[in-house]
């Protein structure tokens, strides 16, 4: 009968059914530790199955300590480099990953690849498995290329095992997708996260959970492309599914939210950006508690919105709130979260006349991007633009030229020559060019 619950909650977990999946894997595993006791290898898949999907679910504390006595079972009956402890090591090294603590994920995932590699061989499906989530893990780190180069493994791997229509090939082009994003080819990332939908469509069906993730990560790319109407209709879709099938509470329906309310923010429409980054922060506050780096998130978000609204007061006691999370919760002088909110800081202080407070905080801002993102990533030249303008205010027209110059040079390379963000740096430079008496040069 334990076998039954367990095909059929497997069955709602593909589906993105997770309640139904929770509710059948609970059965299973209750039967399992009455008719086995508390230390059988089928206890410890039962506690796997059950916490994968508490996962899903959201639920990562409970999934956390569920998979840890998975992992205690499995030591003890089995040995430290049996396949089934390096699984309990993904399992662990995933939901450390949701609770946000990439280094321990790191460690686990790494443990879990050592033992594959070692007990199946380079080219196996857990091995390009394990790949797959260090990349993802290194992706959460900023490490972008390391990143790449893992996905890249795992692709292949796949690609070779299970053909070119499998799921599982369509996650490592999702993944590809996102890094590429981050690495500001944003064609390439578009490329992968539409041949993800494709299979993922044609494998799931429409209303699937992963679907829905593509949808989302479509239309992040949009967003970046700077086509907002597009971006918004993938991800009202990403939402709808995912309220239907993981309910309003669940982390995924808080990403939905906070990307509609940037795509909103990008589209001029403030109030409705306001409404869904406000539910987004109940959700994550909810969820993860005050102090974790996604509200700092959200608090960032929140204060970009009441900016363009004009409330700048509202807007920096929100950044104040992320930046005092981030710089308790990552590492201050080198997380990229940190330099964001230095750069929100900076933006808001300007737009309360304080310049020289905001050339201290994009000037700290600048520090921290050229190291984790590389000289020339477009974040890079946003911080080489935002203290340009703030040496135009103070009056150092030709300091203010130099870094409008670094920005300009930057999006022309990365952007293109037609990108809107190029058309703001001409003008940053036609408007100090002014100020530096060089007609000539505003012509």
């Amino acid at each position: 009968k334990a076998k039954l619950y367990l095909l059929v909650g497997t069955t709602h977990k593909c589906k993105g059914n997770f309640e139904q999946a929770k509710n059948y894997h609970t059965h299973a595993l209750d039967i399992h530790l009455k008719q086995l006791g508390p230390e059988h290898v089928y206890v410890a898949a039962s506690y796997n199955n059950l916490d994968t999907v508490y996962s899903d679910l959201g639920d990562f504390q409970k999934a956390k300590e569920n998979h840890a006595r998975a992992l205690d079972i499995y030591l003890k009956q089995l040995g430290p480099e049996h396949v089934d402890v390096a699984a309990s090591y993904n399992n662990l090294g995933i939901v450390y990953s949701d609770l946000g603590d990439f280094q321990k994920a790191k460690d686990y995932h790494a443990r879990a690849l050592d033992i594959r590699l070692k007990q199946l061989g380079p080219e196996q499906t857990h091995v390009a498995a394990s790949y797959n989530n260090l990349g993802t893990i290194y992706s959460n780190l900023r490490d972008f290329h390391r990143a790449k180069d893992y996905h890249v493994r795992a692709l292949e791997i796949r690609l070779k095992q299970l053909g070119p229509e499998h799921v599982d090939v369509a996650d490592s082009y999702n993944n590809l997708g996102t890094v590429y994003s981050h690495l500001s080819n944003f064609q390439r990332a578009k490329d992968n996260h539409t041949r993800a939908l494709d299979i993922y469509l044609k494998q799931l069906g429409p209303v699937h959970v992963d679907v829905a993730a593509s949808y989302n990560n479509l239309g992040t790319v949009y967003s970046d492309l700077s086509d907002f109407q597009k971006a918004k209709d993938y991800h009202a879709r990403a939402l709808d599914i995912r309220l239907r099938h993981i309910g309003p509470w669940h982390m995924d329906v808080a990403t939905s939210y906070n990307n509609l309310g940037n795509v909103y923010s990008g589209l001029g429409d403030f109030l409705q950006a306001k409404d869904c980054l406000a539910r987004t922060l109940d959700i994550r506050l909810k969820q993860l508690g005050p102090k974790h780096v996604a509200v700092a998130n959200s608090y960032n978000n929140l204060g970009t919105v009441y900016r363009n609204l004009g409330d700048f007061q509202q807007a920096k006691d929100y950044y104040v709130r992320g930046l005092h999370i981030n710089l308790k919760e990552l590492r201050p002088k080198h997380h990229v979260d940190v330099a964001a909110s230095y750069n929100d800081l900076g933006t808001v202080y300007s737009d309360l006349g304080d310049f020289r407070r905001a050339k201290d905080n994009h000037a700290r801002a600048l520090e921290i991007y050229p190291k984790q993102l590389g000289p020339e990533h477009v974040d890079v030249a946003a911080s080489y633009n935002n203290l340009g303008t703030v040496f135009s205010h103070l009056g150092d027209f030709q300091k203010a030229k130099e870094y409008h110059a670094r920005a300009l040079d930057i999006r022309v390379k990365q952007l293109g020559p037609k990108h809107i963000d190029v058309a703001a740096s001409y003008n940053n430079l036609g408007t100090v060019y002014r100020n530096l008496s060089d007609l000539q040069k505003v012509k």
